[in-house]
């Protein structure tokens, strides 16, 4: 028997690489002694009337010139408190009042005001003068919410206060942006002296920074500098060497940029994991003097501090000291304020710490306090091991795989770009220091190979900072598809409510969609006003809120009638079915059109759905809740798709993918199927399918987060046809997203890493395949075939070379892109060959 082959092409997928600069460090140099973090004092919210649990305090700092504490506190009115930074003592014993800066300028007039609040963060300059910003949340309205900063030439109780600036900070920017991008006064940094005095300030959103320098050393003048990397700030923000700073935003990294007056940037220029300084970290400061750096975690209710003498190696210095209660801080504020080897920490509502950085006489040898995780990886993507060391700088670093070493691999991270199965194994680094050496745990990484074909092809991308309303504060969770024109429309809160209309062939910016209500009350209520989008089969456009408790908050539906920038929102009748404890709009699918269209929404924290059949133009909505046997609490509510019929897919992050039915007329639903992770992973989060029902995709939280395309020609059988890895994989800490397919687009919106779009190909073209003979016998024969996943092929046999070929099988392959397939022997001799297409 002979067997004719074609050649199957590896198709292989290209990642940029990631650039890293990695630090060789000499155990020839003059080794540091370990530092260590010792509490001084505390105070605990409650023992003194400026302390207290009411979010009144949120702004604090280290006079360098005395070593002075410094706290702005609301509680009892708007004043700066000046504590004994060695005892904490306010002057209170001796004179029956704490010290407080005094609140007059030279006239005796009360100066301090407007804001939302009139003083919220402090900083002091090298040479002694204090700095204080009020909270204005509007600055372009410089009326009533001009950004105000205060100077006092000391910390005397006597010395009179002046202002520094008052104004528009944005004024001169054509499109400023809206909410958040006009917020500043939640973070303040302060350094030098006199004429060479420097202030800065970021925006909420993180969209910009604003460099206030002077001439005089008391009236100053705003930069805007424009960030690339709007997610990577919030309300850590601290001035670092030369022309750099330092941010800190929750869930994110530990940012430094770099900043150009100049130019009118800030571009970034290091990250530092989460692994070594902590996700939940918000308030830092830094001494660029001593290259530490410390940092309140808001969650943990614990001041850390680390040395940053090279930036590629931090140092955790000691262990975290905890705060005196562990109160919530639900707005994630704190502050720091450092100079030398001394350190003022605020946590919101868990009130003052203050510490010391001692250096012992011995040094101390290394031990790893982060050990290098393994992972599952995906080929062609990058993966980064990293470790946190404690004990006496410098640190010398070996990587070694499996058992042998790495050149050039000296670094506290080691970054593997465009991954390969060869780079499969373990993983392992030797620490070492001038007082000995320690050996991290092995860490395993697996590499797997995508699903590859050509079912999906990229399209175009936005990533995260790339447009105002698409960063990566976890403000995008909602989009959809307009069959229609092939509109993509996105929700963001991103600076203000909104939906954006995009081009779905490019992704340019069409319009955004009109946000006032009939009478002129903007579109409001619930936790999240806005949160996710489907558009109907005629145009129409609903957007849902998000209630975290429908019995309290209620579940808002508004209709658009189609996405035009003339066309304007209505807001749907009440849902009282939907006035439960339960949480509603983190998943919506739509789909119908006129009185048959039908709103799916799933309850996150319980096991229900609901259909909503929206009739008359949007003037009447009737709505059932199914409760179907077996399915339980948190089952679902983070992926939701309409199947065919009256059938919905659905699932949540960790929880197997299954299919619903239901019975508008008699209220039956039940569980049709439930797929192990064998067949679907439950890594997957946010759904989409196509009308015609035959493909499903879903957004899976892995490493990288990726897309993967279901060929659901055998419902009983969802087969994985194609995966795009999702490069930016940047943290989704909700699991939040949305997907929606079209006849030949799929869109994907994975929250904090941008979208992505994809051609999509209904029936994959074959390419080239394989064909050998795996088994024979006297009437049949196994042989193997390797091709395209999800394609078609026609196995063809004749007697002789030159015969006639006929059709003796026909396979479609699975995800793996192989099949034994057996066909019948009728002759002494037999030729067999693959051709694509049916």
């Amino acid at each position: 028997m002979n067997v004719a082959s074609r050649p199957f092409p590896v198709a292989s997928r290209g990642l940029g690489t990631l650039a890293l600069a990695l630090a060789a460090l000499s155990l020839f140099q003059a080794p540091l002694l370990a530092s260590t973090l010792v509490e001084l004092w505390k105070i605990t919210p409650g023992d003194r009337p400026y302390l207290s649990t009411g979010n009144t305090e949120r702004g604090a700092a280290i006079n360098p010139a005395n070593g002075n504490a410094l706290l702005v506190s609301r509680a009892g009115g708007a004043n700066i408190y000046v504590l004994d930074g060695a005892t904490g003592d306010d002057g209170a014993a001796a004179t029956g009042f704490p010290r407080t800066l005094l609140a007059t300028d030279a006239n005796g007039d009360a100066i301090i005001s407007g804001g939302l609040f009139p003083l919220n963060v402090v900083g002091a300059a090298n040479g002694g003068a204090l700095f204080a910003a009020n909270l204005a949340t509007t600055v372009t309205n410089a009326a009533t919410s001009p950004l105000r900063i205060y100077r006092w030439a000391d910390d005397k109780p006597e010395t009179p206060v002046e202002l520094a600036y008052s104004g528009n900070p944005l004024e001169g920017i054509a499109l400023p942006g809206s909410a958040n991008d006009l917020r500043f006064g939640d973070a303040l940094a302060v350094r030098g002296s006199g004429a060479q005095t420097e202030l800065l300030l970021s925006a909420r959103s993180g969209r910009y920074f604003l460099l206030l320098q002077t001439q005089d050393g008391k009236t100053f003048t705003p930069k805007v500098l424009t960030s690339d990397n709007a997610g990577r700030i919030g309300l850590g923000l601290a001035f670092g060497d030369g022309d750099t700073a330092w941010t800190k935003a929750v869930g994110q990294p530990l940012t430094q940029f770099q900043l150009d007056p100049v130019a009118g940037t800030a571009k970034t220029l290091r990250t530092i994991p989460t692994t070594v300084v902590s996700g939940n970290v918000t308030g830092i400061g830094y001494d660029p003097q001593t290259k530490r750096l410390a940092a309140v975690n808001f969650s943990s209710h614990t001041l850390a501090a680390f040395d940053l003498a090279d930036p590629a190696n931090p140092v955790a210095l000691g262990a975290p000291l905890p705060f005196a209660t562990s109160n919530g801080n639900g707005n994630g504020t704190a502050a720091v304020g450092l100079s030398g080897d001394r350190i003022i920490a605020l946590d919101t509502n868990n009130g003052l710490l203050a510490a010391k950085v001692e250096k012992p006489v011995v040094p101390d040898p290394p031990s790893i306090a982060s050990q290098p995780a393994g992972a599952a990886v995906y080929a062609g993507a990058d993966f980064a091991l990293a470790v946190a060391v404690q004990g006496t700088p410098p640190f010398a670093y070996q990587w070694s795989f499996n058992g042998q070493p790495l050149p050039g691999k000296t670094s506290s991270q080691l970054v593997l770009s465009r991954l390969t199965r060869e780079q499969e194994g373990t993983y392992a680094v030797v620490v070492t220091n001038a007082a000995g050496s320690v050996t991290s745990r092995d860490a395993i990484l697996t590499v797997r190979e995508p699903v590859s074909s050509a079912r999906l092809q990229p399209l175009w991308s936005l990533a995260p900072g790339s447009r105002p309303y698409l960063n990566e504060d976890n403000t995008q969770r909602g989009l959809a598809l307009n069959s229609l024109n092939g509109n993509v429309l996105l929700v963001s809160r991103s600076g203000s409510n909104q939906v954006v209309v995009l081009d779905g062939q490019t992704g340019a910016e069409k319009h955004k969609l009109g946000m006032l209500l009939g009478d002129e009350t903007p579109v409001s209520g619930g936790t999240f006003a806005v949160n996710q989008v489907g558009v109907a089969n005629d145009g129409i456009v609903f957007v849902g809120n998000l209630t975290l408790d429908g019995s309290t908050t209620a579940f808002r539906l508004y209709r658009w009638e189609n996405d035009s920038p003339e066309s304007v929102p209505v807001l749907l009748p009440e849902i009282p079915e939907l006035a439960v404890a339960e949480r509603w709009g983190d998943a919506m699918a739509v789909r119908g059109a006129g009185d048959q269209t039908e709103v799916a929404l799933t309850a996150r924290n319980g096991g229900a759905f609901a259909i909503l059949n929206v009739r008359d133009g949007g003037a009447t909505v009737v709505a059932k809740v199914f409760r179907p046997e077996g399915l339980a609490a948190g089952d679902v509510g983070l992926g939701l798709a309409f199947g065919k019929g009256s059938t919905l897919w659905a699932t949540a992050t960790g929880k197997p993918l299954v299919q619903l039915g239901y019975d508008l007329a008699s209220g039956a639903s039940s569980i049709l199927q439930s797929f192990p992770a064998s067949i679907v992973t439950t890594a997957v989060g946010p759904l989409g399918a196509s009308a015609d029902g035959s493909v499903l995709a879903g957004i899976a939280f892995e490493n990288p987060d990726n897309l993967q395309l279901l060929d659901l020609a055998v419902a009983a059988e969802p087969t994985l046809v194609d995966q795009e890895l999702i490069v930016s994989d940047r943290p989704n800490i909700n699991g939040t997203g949305a997907v929606a397919l079209g006849k030949d687009r799929a869109y994907a919106l994975n929250s904090n890493n941008g979208i992505q779009a994809y051609s999509l190909s209904a029936n994959p073209p074959a390419g080239p395949a394989t064909l050998s003979l795996r088994l024979s016998a006297p009437t049949e024969a196994t042989l193997s075939l390797r091709g395209t996943p999800g394609a078609t092929y026609r196995i063809q046999s004749a007697t002789t070379i030159t015969g006639a070929f006929t059709t003796s099988a026909t396979v479609t392959l699975p995800a793996s892109g192989s099949a034994d397939v057996m066909v019948p022997v009728t002759a002494e001799a037999a030729f067999y060959s693959a051709i694509p297409g049916l």
